[in-house]
This record gives structure tokens, sequence and C-alpha cells, in this order.
């Protein structure tokens, strides 16, 4: 629904409210390449500014926001979209993930993307960087991250992640993270830099590259102190 004033006189100006209800956000994507992102948006903003110039601010809800077929609930979001500029803040009900971003509505959709995450669920994102089903419950992370490249080129994009803190759960065993660290993804190869973990299965420290396309590299430097044998097993021995 749109209820809109103009002054067609001087400069113009517009003045009006915006309500959207039950929006489908894929309706309107002109092109995802396979990102399949989706959600339902409510939406109360206003329109301001003038006719060549508009100007419009809202604050809502994303419900059920799909990203490669995983669901990452329902999202608040506060939005302003001026001169084909549209920046947003996301926030998850828990405060579990707290999101700024920018995209420009033009060729390709730039964007600059930045997180900060706290205790939040490890297995969705794991699932759409690895295009597959992640266990649930797969562990929980704290720190930040931030992701810029091009909408319409996702796999294109560079994803920087600065961990505090880290919990992973294998084979119904702990791994926590020892010390900071960064996890790097530039065009779908991955920098793993110092990555340390200790636990119940020991103590393990990851350095190096890995590549998420089929059959790509994989170059990492893995030291293991005390860790149990039937831990890597499944790694050492054939199929």
């Amino acid at each position: 629904h749109l209820s809109l004033e103009a002054d067609l006189t001087g400069e113009q100006t517009i003045a009006g409210r915006l309500n959207l209800d039950n929006l489908t956000l894929r309706d309107y994507i002109v092109s995802d390449q396979g990102l399949g992102l989706d959600a339902r948006l409510n939406l109360e903003g206003r329109i301001e500014g003038s006719l060549q110039r508009p100007v419009v601010r809202g604050n809502g809800l994303l419900r059920n926001l799909m990203i490669r077929g995983e669901n990452l609930g329902n999202t608040s979001v506060a939005l302003t979209l001026e001169d084909r500029d549209l920046s947003f803040t996301l926030v998850k009900p828990d405060f579990s993930v707290i999101s700024d971003g920018l995209i420009r509505l033009s060729d390709s959709y730039p964007f600059d993307l930045r997180l900060d995450i706290k205790r939040a669920n490890l297995s969705p994102l794991l699932a759409i960087l690895a295009r597959r089903k992640i266990e649930r419950h797969t562990g929980r992370f704290t720190g930040k991250m931030q992701a810029v490249g091009f909408a319409e080129y996702p796999d294109l994009s560079t994803i920087t992640v600065e961990l505090d803190s880290l919990i992973m759960t294998m084979d119904e065993r702990e791994l926590y993270f020892a010390a900071p660290s960064t996890v790097r993804l530039d065009r779908q190869m991955v920098t793993i830099n110092q990555l340390e973990l200790t636990g119940d299965l020991g103590h393990i420290m990851l350095n190096g590259i890995a590549s998420l396309k089929p059959d790509g590299l994989v170059d990492v430097e893995a030291l293991f102190e005390g860790v149990q044998i039937d831990f890597l097993s499944p790694f050492l021995l054939p199929r």
C-alpha cells in the first residue's frame, strides 16, 4: 500500500507512507545465481525528498529468511533507500547476529556487509558456504564478519571472519577455540590463519588454504598434540 503527496512546483517535494505486507522477496529478485534468497517482508516506512531524488526509510520484519536452502529464521530490519543505494541493519531477535550492510541497486549489485556475531549457530553458515546440509548443533561462534563483492556473482565475493570464540561438536565431543584467529574466503578459496582448537579430542592447530570447488586444491598444515586415534582414523584409513 502506498500513499503519496507531491508538490509539483519549485523543488517538487514529496511526502508519503509505504506499507508492505507479506511481500515475497524471490518474486522481485532478477538474478540470484544460486543463492536461493527468499523471505517474507512486512515493512512500514516513509517516502521523503523530491520526485528526482526520493528517499525511503522503513522498519519491519523479514520472516523465514532463506539462503541456499538454509532457513535463518526471523530478523528485524531497518532500511534506507536513497539514490539507488540500499543501506540496512538486520537484528536477530536474540541479538546473536547484528548486521549492517550497503548494496547498490545497479549492474551486478555491489555490496558491503558487516556482521557482529555472538554465540550464533555455526551450522547455517557452513551449509551456505559448502552448499550442502551440515549437521545441526555443529557448534557456536563469536566474532565479526565482513563480506564484499557482487550479489550477482556471490562465488567471487570476499568474506573475512575474525573469530573470538568457537565451540565445535565432533562425534559428540567438543572442541573449543584456543586463540583469536582469522579465516578468509576469497573467490571460493579459504585461507586459515592460526586456527587453534583444544578440547576432548586433544589439541589441533591448522594453517593453510583450501578450495571449496570440486576437486579443488587443499594445502593445510596441521599440528596434533594428544589427539585421540579414533578421531584421526577416518582421515587416515582407506574407505
